[in-house]
């Protein structure tokens, strides 16, 4: 059986000492690299959404090597600390793990002070029977509702613009808002 697994940053919770508030984070999942940059106080957390890692699978379980840095940018010397581990997720439905990155301060007045950003990341694994795929354009990844009997091939596939609105999708308007735009994958079949 094959699986869609995405794995999301779902939260970033600053802990310990004031080093500041300008923060920027990079995450390494599985070879695939994002950076985000955003501000924070000690003892707030925020909500993200932020997909790390989007890969169809044969396993029903996967476990991710994970490397996360972060930085509080000063105008001088940044505040800086990393940390690795793995991330497992299976099929038994949404799940969170969590990456614990520590930050030490660099400047002066700061060198004894420490701080830890906690990332919980949240993973879901669909079975590609459920009708869901994804498709990627401009290094962009999107999930689509597709039509079983016409399913679509693992790989990266051209997407052509709508050219009006399909009465067929009013059909799956519960699965999703725009199912009456729909986008030909490729540039060959019914229609072309």
């Amino acid at each position: 059986m094959k699986y869609d697994a995405r794995v999301t940053l779902t939260r970033v919770e600053y802990r310990g000492d004031n080093l500041g508030s300008n923060i920027r984070i990079r995450i390494t999942v599985s070879g695939r690299f994002s950076s985000l940059r955003f501000r924070i106080r000690p003892g707030e957390s925020r909500a993200l959404k932020q997909v790390v890692y989007d890969e169809r699978t044969d396993e029903s379980e996967v476990s991710l090597s994970s490397s996360g840095s972060a930085t509080e940018a000063d105008p001088v010397l940044d505040d800086t600390g990393s940390a690795s581990a793995m991330l497992r997720f299976d099929a038994s439905g949404t799940q969170a793990a969590v990456l614990e990155v520590p930050i030490q301060g660099d400047r002066k007045g700061d060198k004894s002070k420490r701080a830890i950003l906690i990332l919980t990341f949240s993973g879901v694994f669909r079975e590609t029977g459920e009708r869901f795929v994804s498709l990627v354009q401009r290094e962009e990844r999107y999930w689509a509702v597709t039509d079983p009997r016409n399913p679509i091939p693992s790989g990266i596939h051209d997407l052509e613009l709508p050219y009006e609105l399909h009465r067929y999708g009013a059909g799956y308007r519960q699965q999703a808002a725009f199912a009456r735009t729909w986008f030909r994958v490729g540039h060959s079949g019914r229609d072309a």
